[in-house]
């Protein structure tokens, strides 16, 4: 009996952690279109544009500041939320700002437009890694990423954005004490 009471939970426990596993958003820009299916660029469009490496390709803001202020976005297709509401975002991404002026590189979660989580990404002239886990958010909503660059300068600056290897998977979503023992209960 215990046997199959453990094999019940256990079976139990896979399917709860494999249904928050499938990505709702994975790019890792080896494709030749730019941006990808469902994305688009806003502001000084022309900035963001699909980088190449060595070894593979990500997306390359570079946006270029003369005497002023400017921006440039590059936003993620839409994906909703299924279960569990709470995410895990994971990203390679390099920033930084060359010139004598002043440049932020930022990406943010957003439904719609409205701004739910916002952070600076700034990091050496080598790939740095982000893990964060946000929410929880309301299931069903449609969500997208904005990575933005943005510049100000007095003569000239540049302000550089590179992202890679984006994952967004919702996290794992946990059985209820009350299922399992009602579980429990059928075998006694």
């Amino acid at each position: 009996m215990r046997k199959v009471l453990t094999l019940a939970l256990a079976t139990l426990g896979v399917a709860a952690g494999v249904r928050g596993v499938e990505p709702r958003l994975w790019e890792d820009f080896e494709r030749a279109d730019f941006p990808p299916p469902g994305w688009h660029t806003e502001g000084k469009e022309t900035a963001w544009t699909r980088g190449a490496g060595t070894n593979n390709h990500y997306a390359r803001g570079n946006l270029v500041v003369e005497r002023g202020t400017s921006w440039a976005s590059l936003v993620t297709r839409n994906f909703a939320l299924k279960t569990s509401g709470q995410i895990t975002l994971r990203l390679h991404y390099i920033a930084g700002l060359q010139g004598d002026g002043e440049g932020k590189r930022t990406v943010t979660l957003r439904r719609g437009t409205n701004e739910l989580w916002k952070t600076e990404l700034t990091a050496p002239w080598s790939w740095t890694k982000l893990k964060v886990t946000l929410g929880p958010y309301r299931r069903g909503d449609n969500y997208n990423l904005e990575f933005k660059v943005t510049g100000a300068a007095s003569t000239i600056a540049t302000v550089w954005l590179y992202v890679d290897n984006l994952h967004v998977r919702e996290c794992e979503t946990a059985v209820e004490p009350t299922s399992l023992g009602r579980v429990k209960a059928l075998y006694y």
